[in-house]
């Protein structure tokens, strides 16, 4: 049995811990100040390379909880460079049409 089904069967999706991904997006990021925060809206098309018969199947869904901090940095005129670093963490997985809590 392959791992990411022993994976879907005791409350996981995914890949084994140490397993890496490379994934190239291309979306727009949105935010709003508020006072003392900004509210922040990312949405995306993604594509990661490897096989094409890993990962979610079609319709299948992961909601993830993310603890990050962001960098911009100003390179020119209206030009920032931004890095991302953190944490996610698989808080739910909607399966075939079923929605399943994750396990940490």
């Amino acid at each position: 049995m392959a791992q990411k089904q022993i994976y879907k069967k005791k409350g996981r999706v995914g890949v084994p811990t140490g397993y890496k991904h490379r994934w190239v997006y291309k979306g727009v990021w949105k935010e709003k100040k508020k006072k003392g925060y900004w509210n922040i809206n990312f949405r995306a098309t993604k594509k990661r390379g490897g096989s094409k018969r890993g990962g979610l199947g079609r319709g299948d869904q992961i909601v993830w909880g993310i603890n990050a901090i962001q960098v911009a940095k100003k390179t020119g005129g209206r030009k920032y460079e931004t890095q991302m670093r953190g944490r996610k963490y698989p808080l739910r997985a909607k399966i075939k049409g079923k929605w399943i809590n994750l396990k940490r």
